[in-house]
């Protein structure tokens, strides 16, 4: 058992290894080209893993019948934590005109490839809360670590606040914590000021989910 242990820890750490030696060239080559660029934040944010995804399927693996939220906290592999908070760092990274019109190219193809689609939309919504310095009240799924650093969370056992457009449009969504909350510090590059659209930051509205639409979305036992 022990030598089986060793060895899924081994594969487990080489996987990351090698996911990281990834993420550094395609950042490096990144960055390496001058010319800012919708398309490589788009191809980032299509290769990033779903936080939604992962912590499903580490639910369905690790409890059974009625299991209670304290059973249910910290489920996601820290392997795909990784692959993820780094993914969020270097697209933070990107001026935020920029990375606001690589957000709307990416809805607007989503919705004509995928319209019913949820992974493409967590991944935004992730990606939002990141990026803005959203209040911990709003911050789910991500929370702060005991060195007050950002993690991903998949603690079921939190009560969720959420913002959600009237379409549940994350476009929309990115604009208005744009406007209300701004850019976390010490996301953006060093020395790094955001250009703003013209015309300004574009007003959109948000309001809170009802309890019915929560009911709907995460289920009766939500927030229990």
């Amino acid at each position: 058992m022990k030598t089986k242990s060793r060895s899924l820890i081994w594969r487990s750490g080489a996987l990351v290894t090698i996911f990281a030696v990834f993420l550094f060239l395609f950042m490096r080559s990144w960055r390496g080209d001058n010319t800012p660029s919708t398309k490589k934040i788009i191809e980032a944010l299509e290769a990033c893993p779903n936080w939604q995804e992962a912590r499903a399927k580490d639910r369905q693996n690790n409890s059974s019948g009625s299991a209670s939220p304290l059973r249910l906290k910290n489920l996601i592999s820290p392997n795909l934590k990784m692959q993820i908070m780094l993914t969020l760092e270097e697209l933070a990274r990107n001026d935020l005109k920029l990375l606001g019109e690589a957000i709307e190219e990416y809805a607007e193809e989503k919705e004509k490839t995928d319209p019913g689609g949820s992974v493409w939309r967590d991944k935004v919504m992730l990606l939002n809360r990141y990026v803005f310095n959203v209040p911990t009240g709003n911050l789910w799924p991500l929370s702060y670590n005991s060195d007050g650093r950002l993690e991903l969370s998949s603690d079921y056992s939190i009560r969720r606040s959420i913002f959600i457009g009237v379409e549940w449009n994350r476009v929309n969504e990115f604009y208005y914590f744009w406007r209300k909350y701004g850019r976390r510090p010490g996301t953006a590059a060093h020395g790094h000021v955001d250009t703003i659209p013209e015309g300004g930051i574009p007003i959109r509205g948000f309001r809170y989910l009802t309890e019915d639409e929560r009911k709907r979305i995460f289920g009766s036992e939500e927030g229990k």
